[in-house]
């Protein structure tokens, strides 16, 4: 190897790289290379000719993975000696490692210039055959469960057309776009899909990309053992996509266009259609065309109320574990939630039965355990305002709302005013003012 001519001020440092029988390099306070040995030419296969001069920088964009991988941390450039393990270039996971022992010497003007010594630990393990544990498999086995297409229950057209396009989607690949508003499931209907399709024997990982970091989802997909290398991975679902900025949207739909054949499938989701997202400048235009191929929309809650009974039965036993026990829900509970038009969907749904059941007592739940404005809701609707030629005053209408609730509260209690006051969560004495304030009946102050 044709060495370089030594700098009077590195000379000592050369000296220093020559003597040591592993891997070594300098780099000068620039951060270029100043020398490497032929250990470290046999090791990394780049001889000194093509490396000569070059830059080792995280500030360097279009840096290689031997380059990232030899990047000294920011402790060095202070002036503290230090042992990193890296993984070795192109290199997924696992052994080999590369230990890399950075050493600063400051020279008489205070620039710090850097011997750096690589040497290689451990072994690449032997290749053994894997056997999944029956309890394993078993427990694989209920989860996929779960995510049956029977899970899409429901009578209303668009229930059925949402069964229907996902029993299609779960026979093909091509890349989806799931559209629909927070709480209608989007997520389930990818697990859906992916446990009914033919990567179901492999992995399905989510990424929420509107709660982590850009450059945390780049070194996810494609870092070292990233999703996107891994044979492992079978569906990979983005979460609101359109929120990655536009070079990291490029980056996924290159790599898709390029590795489609035997990468992960790709199933994305957001609140807007791919098309207002692309026209509001949201996503990219090669992202839309390559990887928003089938586009399904989820329909909110409201738009098929008809379903509730089914999305209650299905419910109700997932959510027996939590409680600690199995619950019913009374006839009259299916009124009061029929009253409302859910803004939250599903998952709103979800929330309310889960903490109607803690409030439960007995073996079932009851309107009273429902939260407070479920029942306001529906006295509501019970009782609509006047025909508009009679004008009531605010006062009319929240007096008439707060008859209702004494009068219903009394009958839960079957009388008992200091229950029915714990109950609407006031005073005894509060509630006694309101009685008579009301004119309400003696009846309605006895038990039944």
């Amino acid at each position: 190897m044709a060495e370089p001519q030594p700098h009077r001020r590195v000379s000592p440092l050369l000296t220093l790289a020559r003597s040591s029988p592993a891997a070594c390099f300098i780099l000068n306070s620039q951060h270029r290379l100043r020398y490497v040995n032929p250990a470290w030419e046999q090791l990394t296969g780049r001889p000194w000719d093509q490396v000569r001069g070059t830059r080792v920088s995280v500030e360097r964009q279009s840096a290689s993975p031997l380059w990232r991988s030899l990047v000294p941390p920011p402790e060095v450039w202070a002036g503290q000696a230090l042992t990193v393990r890296r993984a070795p270039p192109d290199q997924e996971c696992g052994p080999p490692w590369w230990d890399i022992a950075f050493l600063p010497i400051p020279d008489s003007e205070g620039n710090i210039n850097i011997v750096a010594t690589v040497r290689v630990s451990g072994s690449s393990p032997s290749r053994v055959e894997y056997r999944e544990p029956a309890a394993l498999a078993a427990l694989r086995h209920r989860h996929a469960q779960r995510f049956a297409c029977d899970r899409l229950t429901g009578r209303s057209v668009s229930a059925e057309r949402l069964q229907s396009q996902v029993r299609l989607a779960a026979r093909s690949l091509p890349a989806i776009w799931l559209t629909g508003e927070a709480g209608t499931g989007k997520e389930t209907i990818a697990r859906i899909i992916h446990h009914n399709g033919p990567s179901a024997e492999r992995a399905f990982v989510a990424v929420p990309c509107g709660s982590i970091e850009a450059y945390l989802i780049e070194a996810l997909l494609f870092g070292k053992g990233g999703l996107l290398g891994s044979h492992a991975v079978g569906t990979l679902y983005l979460a609101s996509p359109q929120r990655l900025p536009p070079l990291l949207q490029s980056q996924i739909a290159e790599w898709f266009d390029a590795s489609s054949a035997h990468g992960p499938r790709l199933i994305c989701s957001g609140p807007r259609s791919p098309g207002e997202e692309l026209a509001d400048g949201s996503l990219i235009p090669p992202f839309h065309t390559r990887l928003c191929v089938t586009e399904m929309t989820i329909p909110p809650l409201r738009s098929h109320l008809a379903d509730l009974p089914s999305y209650l039965e299905r419910m109700l036993p997932e959510l027996a574990q939590a409680w600690g026990r199995p619950l019913t829900l009374a006839p009259e509970c299916l009124a009061v939630l029929l009253s409302y038009h859910w803004p939250g969907n599903l998952r709103e749904l979800r929330d309310v039965l889960a903490s109607a059941g803690h409030r439960a007592e007995g073996d079932s739940i009851r309107p009273q355990h429902l939260p407070r404005f479920l029942q306001e809701k529906h006295l509501i609707v019970q009782n609509p305002l006047p025909p508009k030629s009679r004008t009531w005053t605010l006062d009319q209408v929240l007096e008439s709302v707060e008859r209702r609730l004494i009068e219903q509260a009394l009958a839960d209690q079957n009388g008992s005013q200091t229950a029915a006051a714990e109950q609407l969560g006031i005073f005894r004495t509060r509630l006694g003012r309101r009685i008579e304030a009301l004119g309400l009946s003696p009846e309605s102050r006895k038990p039944t």
